[in-house]
């Protein structure tokens, strides 16, 4: 049986270092990226905010085929209240939640492509549709909320819980579920 490959953006903590955790104990080659791999033991540098970070983590990686991406890197900049929240907050938030993940994704698409089990998980169904071409299957994920440090741990769920039924969700995707957005229970949100 051939090892398959994850990786898995903002690993360092929480939901990303759950998800390294669970995938090394089904026996996958696992790799790491986060913004401060100091803190996060051997993986790539990886900065989902910039563009010439994530360039030089697909050079380091060159031509490993990765068979599950997954963007879990993200923020939450709580600035207080309406009007402490400046432009320069939300604009930060869009950069690493959402537009890190489309950079991401494109750096590494030529990564997927040489896989036979290709996935990719992010926040985008516009992704979904123009991979689906290319027989890689992309689905959102809803984690739920979780207990993490962005929320100070006052999350409804734990990152056992969340992890474990996302993990357990996308072993059973195939590119017919491209496009659709579940949370970690297996429900199906329309969007």
């Amino acid at each position: 049986m051939v090892q398959k490959t994850v990786l898995i953006t903002g690993s360092s903590r929480t939901i990303g270092l759950k998800f390294a955790e669970k995938y090394v104990k089904l026996g996958w080659n696992v790799i790491g990226a986060a913004r401060t791999p100091a803190t996060a033991g051997k993986i790539v540098q990886l900065d989902t905010s910039d563009e010439t970070s994530i360039l030089s983590a697909v050079k380091e990686l060159g031509d490993k085929a990765i068979d599950l991406l997954i963007n879990n890197a993200g923020i939450y900049i709580d600035s207080g209240t309406l009007a402490s929240t400046t432009k320069d907050d939300l604009l930060k938030q869009f950069e690493v939640n959402t537009i890190g993940p489309f950079l991401v994704t494109r750096a590494f698409t030529l990564q997927l492509w040489p896989s036979t089990d290709q996935q990719m998980l992010s926040k985008s169904r516009r992704l979904a549709i123009d991979l689906k071409k290319d027989k890689i299957g992309a689905f959102v994920m809803r984690p739920g909320w979780v207990q993490t440090d962005m929320n100070n741990g006052s999350g409804a769920i734990t990152t056992d819980t969340s992890v474990n039924g996302l993990v357990s969700v996308i072993g059973k995707l195939t590119l017919q579920d491209t496009g659709k957005f579940y949370n970690y229970a297996g429900k199906t949100y329309p969007w």
